[in-house]
């Protein structure tokens, strides 16, 4: 058998597996995080993302984008990293990236700033101060308090 017949043969029994085996295509399309990356203050970076269904939303003052579902995702995100001080990272316990996070901030009075579905990795703006992310993945719900700076990030992880 030729290298054409074999390649096409493989990806075949891949896509029938998928069609019979549901769960099985929840993890082959799950990636593998990218390691934290240092923090630094920089200026907003000018580099749009590469993918049109990444796109930044406004809620009052605060900005957020989320996505991450896959390379093109992942690099689109990595590219405006540096406009937003809040990097959220919704995972599994065994390092795999996991989406449909249910994703609330609060300030430190209580008041809700945002809230929105989110991918795996979850970026936001804020002005600085502390505030409370609240994460639901499943009916199971997790808090973590964060203070965020001017020209400074904070990160915060999630895991399922």
């Amino acid at each position: 058998m030729d290298r054409e017949a074999t390649q096409s043969l493989a990806i075949a029994s891949m896509l029938a597996a998928l069609l019979v085996v549901p769960s099985l295509a929840d993890n082959m399309l799950q990636a593998t995080p990218m390691p934290p990356q240092p923090s630094a203050a920089s200026t907003p970076s000018a580099t749009p993302p590469s993918s049109d269904l990444l796109q930044p939303v406004q809620a009052g003052n605060v900005r957020y984008m989320t996505g991450g579902i896959g390379e093109e995702e992942r690099e689109a995100m990595s590219a405006v990293k540096n406009d937003y001080n809040l990097h959220i990272v919704n995972s599994a316990v065994n390092g795999q990236y996991t989406g449909d996070t249910e994703i609330v901030i609060l300030d430190n009075q209580g008041q809700k700033l945002a809230s929105a579905t989110a991918g795996p990795l979850f970026y936001v703006a804020l002005p600085a101060g502390t505030y409370t992310v609240e994460a639901t993945v499943g009916g199971e719900t997790k808090k973590q308090k964060v203070t965020v700076g001017t020209g400074k990030f904070s990160s915060l992880y999630f895991r399922w």
